[in-house]
């Protein structure tokens, strides 16, 4: 199930409004997106996510050596914790 979801939200392609243009993203960037943009509006939840996730990253980030192949590890961490938070679904427009 973990498996398909994280094809589902990778491969899946949107057409979002970004600053008034049209933009093409996966549903995992668009769910990061969201997730941001609800950050800098004041959403006290998204913060925290948000925060959460940087640690994370760092974390992650400092333990291992230092590559340039650590996306599908970053975006490993990022779809386990929007799974265990349950993040709200992302909105078709993106200011």
């Amino acid at each position: 199930m973990f498996s398909m979801l994280r094809q589902l939200i990778a491969l899946l392609i949107l057409t979002v409004t970004i600053a008034g243009q049209p933009k093409q993203m996966t549903r995992r960037e668009a769910l990061i997106a969201a997730l941001i943009r609800d950050a800098l509006q004041g959403n006290e939840r998204a913060r925290r996510q948000v925060f959460d996730l940087l640690l994370l990253m760092e974390a992650s980030a400092s333990a291992e050596p230092q590559t340039a192949t650590t996306t599908e590890e970053d975006s490993a961490l990022i779809e386990a914790y929007l799974k265990r938070h349950a993040a709200a679904p992302a909105a078709k427009k993106i200011d």
